[in-house]
């Protein structure tokens, strides 16, 4: 989904720095060591004149998403679920300021039969036999019950008082009893925070205990979802709060008895707002997060999005996850515009099966319901919030060619003692090879097939020697000093630790998380892997087998948010908080055992990122670099970038700068006290190919040698699972 092109100059230049940097172990025991006063650093002097540019060709993007030949009818729809038994489409509308139930063709969206209303429906939940549909009805307080045999309406069952602005939030049927649902109850004119207790009715009457804040039975958290995981037991779930509690409650005569509650860590703060869904005995939200139904583990995340633009579902048909979300997409037809994407993956490898959009929009398109109906076909209702239109839309996804083998377009260009070339290449993480001279680039699932693999490329001529498959999305990439062997994180729709043999495409994996890992200077065999999110731990890996038990980085630092890693030599390992201006350095050695902590100091005024680099004893952030030994700080005035660290005894630094025009990418040299840089060349890059009204903008570099670097942009402007990204590749001719 890509935007229009337009040409964007930007400014590269290559530094070289000369590292006076002791790699030395950390204080002995559990005391920090203190930290020396920062030696002063001398102010960069102005840039030498930019080389003449180089400019990139335009070319054409080749993955615009398909249109999708969907069938629309313009209805005030305001909550939709699918019929099986009878293969009908159940909604409500409002026709005119007239409350009515339709059901509809789920293929042509023609009405079927209607029903008068007593007033539209929020939600709309049907039984598994087919015989009843129950209406969730803020403006009344009340679940409307209606007999789909009959095609009547059955009753009013008032849950809540509407005096106190009590109404339905969501309602769920027990399997194989129609008669039976189970509602959540909340403050229906309040919009966040309004869940006030949950009930069960058969035929209309309520059993007598309530559970909730108010109810009879206590929760941790609220239940604000509700579904049955089978005819005796209800999982509650919390999406008020960012605590994503989810609650066990067996059916008992009297109501709902809470049993096991737990906060799957996986999905902590990401679940607010989102409605509760569960099929062929999975259990999962609309954001994409699917836990264990009987232990609430967390399992995987699937790609998700903002619940007030969309959401996702699991079709049973297709075996595929299906993601909708409202935003502003360019399609085959060239036009960019508000539309709605639908991207379906497959749950093998978990890539991209199929992209299609719809039709522009006239303003914002939200969707606010999503179904699948039939084999390969869904309905969804799209509510434009600018306009107040409201349009159903019904697609057959098998009608849409999937997705073929990737292209990685090249353009090259020439200049004044410099070359480069320009990938297109959706890649999310990148790392060098520096025994093989390779760019290794860790892509996403959006591009078909050939998506959540390694690509091996070759720096000088953009070509793609090979792409290795792994079992999910990566998230990191990382070569080892010699080379050849590359470790990736994937901590998405299947956590795990991989080690790759660049060579022969073997892969080795650990069921490990890994938000953060480091390889050991001197051994490529030998990583540490740390768990931020769900353990808060640290593990010594060699060979790919766990060395001891993982450590528990708070009981053992007495430290919170580590959640970098990098090395100081051979035998230490240094952990730090990104995106915190005084850092905390914890310390670590290599034993034989696996890892033990040697203490921590202070590091003053960095600003370490997550993919932030250390090498020969220096640890670099966004304004600069500091000693890891001595903690003396280089600062750099109007530093944007600070990636790449050539891995080769030049210890060759490429940093990024602001100016006057645009940015550039600068080699710096340093004096032999480290405390003088000169930047010593600069070159001035323009590349009509890059699309500019997605938010382009540089992620990350490396250094292959002294003279080349890549450079990895992304367009963070568009909604799309895949980013849009390119990599420039720049090599210095010394002339």
């Amino acid at each position: 989904m890509k935007t229009t092109d337009r040409a964007k100059r930007w400014a590269t230049v290559v530094a070289l720095a000369t590292v006076v940097a002791a790699c030395g172990g950390g204080s002995g025991g559990n005391a920090p060591a203190p930290a020396p006063a920062p030696t002063p650093t001398t102010p960069l002097p102005p840039p030498p004149p930019p080389s003449p540019a180089l400019s990139f060709a335009s070319q054409p993007w080749s993955d615009a998403p398909a249109l999708g030949t969907d069938t629309t009818r313009a209805l005030a729809v305001t909550a939709m679920a699918y019929d099986a038994t009878h293969g009908q489409l159940i909604a409500t509308a409002d026709d005119a300021g007239v409350a009515t139930l339709h059901a509809l063709d789920p293929v042509t969206l023609a009405t079927l039969w209607t029903l008068p209303a007593p007033a539209t429906a929020s939600r709309i939940a049907v039984s598994n036999d087919g015989s009843t549909a129950y209406l969730a009805q803020p403006d009344t307080g009340a679940v409307w019950q209606v007999d789909l045999v009959n095609r009547a309406a059955v009753r009013s069952i008032q849950v809540g008082d509407r005096s106190q602005g009590e109404g339905p939030l969501s309602i769920s049927v027990r399997p194989d009893h129609p008669g039976t649902i189970a509602v959540a109850i909340g403050r229906v004119d309040l919009p966040l925070q309004n869940f006030l207790r949950a009930a069960v009715w058969d035929d209309g009457v309520m059993r007598p205990k309530t559970t909730g804040y108010d109810g009879d039975y206590l929760v941790p958290g609220t239940v604000a979802e509700l579904a049955f995981l089978d005819a005796d037991h209800i999982v509650g779930f919390d999406n008020q709060s960012t605590a994503c509690t989810f609650n066990r409650l067996a059916l008992i005569s009297d109501g709902m008895q809470p049993g096991q509650s737990a906060m799957p860590l996986g999905i902590y703060a990401t679940c607010f707002g989102e409605q509760l869904l569960t099929t062929g005995g999975r259990l999962y939200t609309s954001g994409g997060s699917e836990v264990d139904p009987n232990t609430f583990t967390f399992l995987r995340s699937w790609p998700g999005v903002n619940s007030n633009t969309g959401g996702g579902f699991f079709d049973d048909a297709t075996g595929s996850w299906i993601r909708l979300n409202g935003g502003s997409f360019t399609g085959q037809d060239g036009v960019t515009a508000m539309r709605v994407g639908i991207e379906e993956f497959e749950t093998q490898r978990y890539t991209m099966r199929r992209d299609v959009v719809t039709a522009p929009a006239a303003g914002v398109a939200n969707v606010i319901s999503r179904v699948p109906t039939s084999a390969s076909r869904i309905a969804f209702v799209v509510y434009d919030s600018q306009t107040g239109a409201i349009v159903v839309h019904a697609l057959d996804l098998a009608a849409v060619p999937p997705l073929g083998h990737a292209s990685f377009n090249v353009s090259t260009a020439f200049g004044t003692g410099v070359t480069g070339i320009s990938l297109a290449m959706p890649g999310v993480a990148m790392a060098a090879d520096p025994a093989r001279h390779k760019l290794i680039v860790a892509l996403d699932e959006g591009i078909g097939p050939d998506g959540n693999s390694l690509a091996v490329v070759d720096p000088d001529t953009g070509f793609v020697e090979r792409l290795i498959p792994l079992a999910s999305r990566p998230t990191n990439v990382k070569v080892s000093i010699t080379g050849s062997i590359a470790y990736v994180s994937r901590i998405n729709a299947v956590s795990g630790f991989d080690r790759v043999d660049l060579v022969s495409g073997t892969v080795t994996t650990l069921p490990l998380r890994a938000d953060a890992f480091a390889i050991k200077e001197d051994d490529p065999q030998t990583v540490a892997v740390l768990d931020y999110y769900v353990g808060y731990t640290l593990t010594a890996v060699h060979d790919m087998v766990t060395q001891g038990m993982p450590m528990d980085l708070y009981a053992t630092t007495g430290l919170r948010q580590l959640n970098w890693l990098g090395t100081n030599g051979a035998n230490e390992l240094v952990s730090a908080p990104s995106e915190q201006t005084t850092t905390e350095l914890a310390r670590f050695s290599w034993t034989a055992a696996g890892l033990a902590y040697s203490g921590s100091g202070s590091l003053p005024n960095a600003n370490i990122s997550s993919n932030e680099k250390s090498a020969f004893g220096l640890v670099w952030d966004s304004l600069g670099a500091t000693n890891l030994t001595t903690y003396a700080r280089a600062s750099f005035p109007g530093i944007w970038l600070a990636e790449a660290v050539a891995p080769d005894s030049s210890a060759a630094a490429i940093l990024a700068f602001e100016n006057g025009s645009g940015e550039e990418v600068s080699w710096v040299e340093a004096s032999s006290q480290g405390s003088t840089w000169t930047r010593t060349f600069d070159v001035l890059l323009s590349d009509s190919s890059l699309p500019t009204n997605a938010g382009h903008s540089p992620r990350d570099a490396e250094a292959l040698d002294a003279n080349q670097v890549a450079v990895r942009y992304v367009w963070t402007g568009e909604s799309r699972t895949a980013e849009p990204a390119r990599i420039c590749v720049i090599k210095r001719v010394p002339q």
